[in-house]
């Protein structure tokens, strides 16, 4: 695990017997934390939402929907609603129902993003 841009990364004190990555001084834990859109805090982030919200953990599929590069899904449980848009293509502007709260993301979903909100 690179932890650090220290010396040997800060896996050890000695030189380990595994290489580094080259990458080390950028790519760590600890300047991938201070990095609010670095995949190990958009994980943080999910791991968070699930277990705050009951729909995620014990929610039903009520849709699943494959079109122009992009899932949506959605998740129900005790009459809430969330929905998940994953885009896989070209930049979407993804049309957000009135009153939903976003949980995580934006209606303006890149390539590789995504969309969670709740009804």
């Amino acid at each position: 695990m690179q932890w650090n841009n220290g010396q040997y990364s800060g896996f050890s004190a000695i030189q380990p017997w595994i290489k580094l990555n080259k990458n080390y001084p950028k790519l760590n834990v600890s300047s991938l934390e201070k990095d609010k859109n670095s995949l190990l805090n958009t994980y943080k982030n999910l791991i968070a939402l699930r277990n705050s919200e009951p729909i995620l953990q014990y929610g039903a599929y009520e849709k699943l929907e494959f079109k122009d590069d992009r899932i949506h899904f959605i998740r129900n449980h005790q009459e809430s609603r969330i929905n998940v848009v994953i885009n896989f293509g070209k930049p979407y502007t993804f049309k957000l129902p009135n009153n939903v709260k976003v949980l995580l993301g934006s209606s303006t979903l890149l390539t590789n993003d995504f969309l969670i909100f709740k009804e």
